[in-house]
């Protein structure tokens, strides 16, 4: 099941009814956001990196070293994966030994491989409000594994 951000995050990319919502994007089965170490997003509950940054920011990675097509699945993954990351930033665990999160002083970093398909981009930049929202700047770091 898709948490409570991921669906609204789903609300921002295509706004409609809740009913036209649970057709367009039914989870298909009780292991769809199941660990799947073949998926280019293996891992939905894992923070992949977690760093604080020189300048005292708190950093939260999600690493994407191959590219990303548009399919469905693929992108209820990835919005399943911030669900993780905006929860887990608006936890008490998080608010104990970080403080507050902030825009100023949280950020979620996408390294991304360049070559993931147009639409990925663009719903990663839909998601940029919500996750301000939430507490957290947005960063997308498109020369993650660039080659030139």
């Amino acid at each position: 099941m898709i948490g409570p951000i991921a669906a609204t995050l789903l609300f921002a990319v295509a706004p409609t009814s809740a009913a036209a919502l649970e057709e367009s994007i039914p989870v298909r089965s009780e292991t769809e956001f199941a660990d799947d170490p073949d998926h280019p997003i293996p891992f939905i509950q894992a923070i992949d990196v977690m760093a604080q940054a020189h300048d005292g920011r708190e950093v939260l990675v999600v690493m994407i070293a191959s590219p990303l097509d548009a399919d469905e699945r693929l992108q209820r993954r990835l919005l399943a994966k911030f669900d993780s990351y905006l929860g887990y930033i608006q936890s008490d665990e998080f608010r104990r030994e970080f403080g507050p999160p902030s825009r100023e002083q949280t950020l979620i970093q996408v390294m991304i491989h360049p070559d993931s398909h147009p639409e990925i981009f663009e719903l990663l930049e839909r998601c940029r409000p919500l996750i301000e929202g939430a507490g957290a700047s947005l960063e997308i770091d498109r020369s993650f594994l660039a080659t030139d």
